[in-house]
This record gives structure tokens, sequence and C-alpha cells, in this order.
């Protein structure tokens, strides 16, 4: 991001508002547990707000938008314990604004030539050198943009407040009600003033992984070419950590996480398919290569196990197409041995 003349006091008012943040060291009383939201004055959307850093490991803001945000927190909540490969996966399909507290090296170039143009003095330090991203489910953690960093100048203030009154009231974030509510800072404009108030909102329906549209051409071939049988599959789709470029030389593209999909068969634990899809190119081709896999397999299995909620919903409206029965099973050793093997053969557990 290039700074000028139009975005100066923008970057500089986000940075100040960060510091401030790291300043009052709020990880010292809350935990990432500890969810509230911030509704955004420009667009009614809420943003669902933790402090990372009670474990001592990572202190930042983690600032998840709307339902689709608080969806992927609660993924990385249920599946974070389920083996190796959903715990990766669950965290490269985030999608959440993050503020972060660094050493020097953990900033590129690209952000230190905004800290140096914006002449702040005051981010330098172990752990104090502040990094804004955005994490979008499927890619590497990228830079913000102007809009973005306008949300987060309307949020982070809001976080303070929040943060000074939890360290006095434990009970500031529950609800009096029974039903299970968030604590959401609202706003209420005044002509150009915004007034922030303390409101309990319910929890949004989540959205799910959308299932692929069944291809009923190929549905109905697949069906005649294959017998049903008492075979069990597994298939699963994890992300490949490590971030690639379709153009390598490209520094100003955004890098991707890979998804690999593989099929076993269940009793032998041996590959009949895989496959490496971009994020972008995964729901146009999933279905196809699928299909192709349990034709090596010679027969439509009874049941499809799959390893995490990812695979189970993009799959579900195929299976019941192919009227086989499918099923969520965290933890499927087959699947983890085979991936902690390849993950091997990559260098990734390494």
């Amino acid at each position: 991001m290039v700074i000028n003349d139009q975005n100066r006091q923008l970057w500089t008012s986000l940075y100040e508002a960060a510091i401030e943040l790291r300043e009052l060291q709020p990880w010292k009383w809350m935990t990432d547990a500890d969810l509230f939201g911030v509704q955004d004055p420009e667009t009614g959307e809420t943003g669902y707000c933790c402090i990372l850093g009670n474990a001592g490991q990572v202190y930042a803001l983690g600032v998840y938008p709307g339902p689709e945000g608080l969806a992927s927190y609660q993924r990385m909540i249920d599946e974070g314990d389920e083996g190796q490969s959903n715990a990766i996966t669950a965290a490269l399909l985030q999608k959440l604004f993050m503020v972060s507290y660094e050493d020097r090296e953990a900033l590129s170039d690209r952000d230190l030539n905004q800290i140096k143009a914006l002449d702040l003095k005051n981010v330098r330090g172990k752990g104090k050198w502040v990094l804004f991203r955005e994490y979008e489910p499927g890619y590497l953690p990228w830079y913000i943009d102007e809009d973005q960093a306008r949300f987060l100048l309307r949020v982070i203030p809001q976080v303070i407040d929040v943060a000074k009154r939890f360290r006095e009231n434990r009970e500031l974030l529950r609800s009096e009600s029974e039903e299970e509510e968030f604590l959401v800072r609202t706003p209420t404009l005044d002509g150009a003033d915004i007034h922030w108030e303390d409101q309990y909102h319910p929890v949004p329906d989540l959205p799910e992984t959308p299932s692929i549209e069944p291809d009923q051409g190929r549905i109905e071939a697949i069906r005649e070419y294959l017998e049903p049988s008492k075979q069990v599959a597994l298939c699963g789709i994890t992300l490949l950590p490590g971030g690639m470029r379709e153009d390598p030389n490209n520094e100003m593209e955004r890098p991707f996480f890979a998804h690999l999909a593989l099929m076993l068969d269940f009793e032998s634990q041996m590959i009949v398919g895989q496959q490496i899809f971009h994020p972008a190119e995964l729901r146009n081709h999933l279905q196809e290569w699928f299909l192709e896999s349990l034709s090596k397999i010679g027969s439509l299995p009874q049941t499809l196990i799959t390893p995490n909620e990812f695979t189970y919903g993009l799959l579900e409206d195929i299976t019941d197409a192919l009227d086989t029965e499918i099923a969520y099973a965290p933890n499927a050793p087959a699947f983890e041995e085979v991936i902690d093997f390849l993950f091997q053969q990559m260098g990734i557990n390494e």
C-alpha cells in the first residue's frame, strides 16, 4: 500500500489504535474464548472479536467478519484437536482480520516500508511490531486494503472499551437471557456522530460448506456402469501448508494453499485416486475427479467415510444422488496415516 496525502491519516490512526491495544495487553485477562461483536456502522456487519495471547504464544486481535467468519472460528474450535490434517485444514480455512504484535523478522519489506513512510517510532521492539493481515479461506494471509483498514479502525477502539470493562466485570460478556447471545457493541448514528451501546444479539445461523450440485448425466452414467457393493471408501480433502503462486515470479499475486483430495479403499488403505486442486477450481472439478476415482474402485461403495466437515459438506449431495451413505468420522486412522506419510514425504512434518 502506497502512503500518500489522501490515506496517511487513515493508516497513522490505525497504527495508533493498534499500539493502544498492544499497550493495554488485554491477553493478560482475556482468552480466545471471550468472544464478542462490534457492528460496523457503515455496513451493519458484525465483526466477532477475540483476544489471542493468554497462552503466551501469539499476541493478537482476531476479528471474524459476519456469520462466515464466525463459522470459521467455530470450525477451528471444533476440528482443532481432530488430527493433524483436520487441524491444518481448519486453520487454513479461517476467515478473519488479524492485528498481531511481532518481532521485526515477521514483517515483510512492504510492511516495513509502510511503517517507515508513516514515520512511526513506537512500533519498534521485540514483540512490538504491528502487523495487519487478512485471512481468506484457501489463501495465504495477505495485506489489508484501505476499506479493511477503515473497518479495523472502527473496531479496535470498541475492543479496547470492552477489554477495559471486562477486566473489572467478568460477567460483561454474558447475557441475562437464557438464550445463547453475544455482547455486540452497536452504533447509533446521530448526524456525523456515532454513539455506541452494549446489546446482546443471538448467535446467527452459521453457513455450512455448500454442497456441489450433482451432475445428473454423470451420476446416471456411473450408476449404469458400476454395481452397488458392500465396500467402504474414504475420501478426504486437506490443505497443504506453504503457499504457492500460479506465477512464482509475481510477488504481487496472492499465494494460495493447494487442496489435496484423496480417495482410499478403507479396508486396504490403498490410494485409489489423488489430485491437487487450486482453491478456485475445487468446486468445478472435484465431482469429475470423485466419480473417476469411484470408477477405479470398480463398484459403488455402500458407505463413504469423510474425515472432516469440509469434505462432507462438498460431497453430501453427490453421494445422496448415488444412493451411497456418507459418514463423518473425524480422526479416521486410515486417512491420518496416509496424510502423515505424504506430509513426511513433502517435508511438512519436519
